[in-house]
């Protein structure tokens, strides 16, 4: 049986792809490389590793997929359990 491994970033990391998914979802990925600023394998990148946004590519897609401001910040923020 294969090792598993848990990453403890796995909900931020669900959270930001459900947004760029939101984002991406009604328009190409040319349109989406062209508003974000960089070339399509960024563009890929950032759907493989979303941990690799930088602030500017999320304040960029924050303003474009007009997000709430507790969905932005529950995608940046790590919630504290105790």
């Amino acid at each position: 049986m294969p090792k598993v491994t848990l990453n403890k970033n796995a909900p931020l990391d669900e959270a930001a792809r459900k947004v760029y998914g939101f984002f991406s979802s009604g328009i190409s990925d040319e349109k989406a490389c062209k508003i974000m600023g960089y070339t399509r394998t960024t563009h890929y990148r950032r759907i493989n590793h979303p941990d690799s946004f930088t602030l500017a590519e999320l304040r960029t897609l924050y303003r474009e997929a007009k997000l709430p401001d507790e969905v932005f910040m529950r995608m940046i923020r790590e919630e504290q359990k105790s």
